[in-house]
């Protein structure tokens, strides 16, 4: 899975900013080295600690909207889990995918409504 995160990181870098999210300070560490030793800086990565459920933050991620003076805004509708499906063996936790958008809201200082 490693070498997927690098050859996005690789690809994106050249031309938008890179948000990653660090399940803690260990893997953020650990994914600056990662990084690093494959040759791509984090000057246009910036990096926030937050535990989340799924790697993927494409289904629970802040939806970036502008309010009606053109003014950028995070909407956050809630996450729960793709309407609380369940897995037969695992359920799916969501709980801290949930805070995914208010989170970016406040580390990216953008106002957030529901």
């Amino acid at each position: 899975m490693d070498s997927t995160w690098i050859a996005m990181t690789k690809g994106l870098i050249q031309s938008e900013k890179v948000h990653v999210i660090a399940y803690n300070k260990i893997e953020k560490t650990r994914i600056m080295n990662l990084l690093r030793d494959n040759s791509i800086s984090n000057s246009n990565i910036d990096f926030l600690i937050q535990k989340t459920d799924d790697v993927w933050v494409r289904d629970n991620g802040p939806i970036y909207v502008k309010d009606s003076t053109d003014k950028l805004e995070i909407l956050d509708l809630g996450f729960n889990g793709w309407g609380k499906k369940k897995n037969e063996r695992v359920s799916i936790q969501y709980s801290n995918c949930n805070k995914i958008p208010s989170t970016i809201a406040t580390f990216q200082n953008i106002p957030s409504s529901v």
